[in-house]
């Protein structure tokens, strides 16, 4: 933006992958084998969805050629890798519930680590349990209204899983649910050339496009850029003051 700063290192890293058009998660991860993509747990998330065979894993670029041998890749094994923590261990997140307002009390916390359509599952559970909600009778239906809506947060969720920067070391997604608020990080700045009024305009960049195209697929996602618009109209039709991003 408007202000001046001196990259870090894991900043300057990112800037020379975007540089040389690397980088994201269409990259091999080294060491790893075909085997250690499950198949069987890919078909159950796509399941009625798409068929994931084995030609589908290049067209999805869950795997990638590597020296004539075809390789996972790093979005590959954080979607369906059957060991994922040993390559990627910080690649979670971790949901905890706050007494008060700040972060000196901890009332519940848990780490969630399987695959990543997964995790956004386990932390939206997680947060329905934490969050007030109220029940309005009709007069012929009986309707829940959440402190949140439900749909401004889920948009949240996964636009930090599929926006995160899965390079940095020690850093993971964090919802972090108070009295008064919810706050949800990722590893990761926006990537360069893009600022936080054009994502608000509907703007979108892609830094993990194999996640990106196969949360689409799945349908988890719709069009780019459309979902912090979608969490703003969920707050403001709820009364509730725009999301702070």
């Amino acid at each position: 933006g408007g202000t001046t700063r001196a990259a870090d290192r894991a900043a300057s890293a990112a800037l020379g992958r975007a540089q040389r058009g690397g980088g994201g998660d269409g990259l091999a991860v080294l060491g790893a084998a075909e085997r250690d993509l499950d198949l069987p747990r890919s078909r159950k998330l796509v399941g009625g969805i798409r068929t994931i065979d084995q030609r589908e894993l290049e067209t999805l670029r869950l795997v990638t050629r590597e020296g004539g041998s075809r390789v996972p890749t790093t979005g590959g094994v954080l979607l369906f890798g059957t060991d994922r923590e040993r390559y990627f261990p910080d690649a979670g997140v971790r949901a905890a519930r706050f007494k008060g307002t700040d972060r000196r009390v901890f009332i519940d916390s848990r780490d969630f680590t399987g695959a990543l359509p997964v995790q956004i599952e386990q932390a939206m559970e997680f947060t329905q349990r934490h969050i007030a909600r109220r029940i309005e009778i009709g007069r012929t239906k009986h309707e829940v209204r959440w402190k949140y809506p439900l749909e401004a947060v889920r948009e949240a969720v996964t636009n930090a899983v599929v926006h995160a920067d899965y390079s940095q070391p020690g850093a993971g997604i964090r919802i972090a649910i108070f009295d008064d608020r919810i706050e949800i990080d990722n590893p990761g700045s926006l990537l360069p050339g893009l600022t936080i009024g054009q994502v608000l305009g509907g703007v979108s960049k892609l830094r993990n496009r194999v996640i990106g195209r196969t949360f689409r697929e799945l349908r988890l996602i719709e069009q780019w850029g459309s979902g912090v618009g979608r969490m703003v109209s969920a707050c403001r039709e709820a009364g509730l003051p725009d999301p702070l991003l």
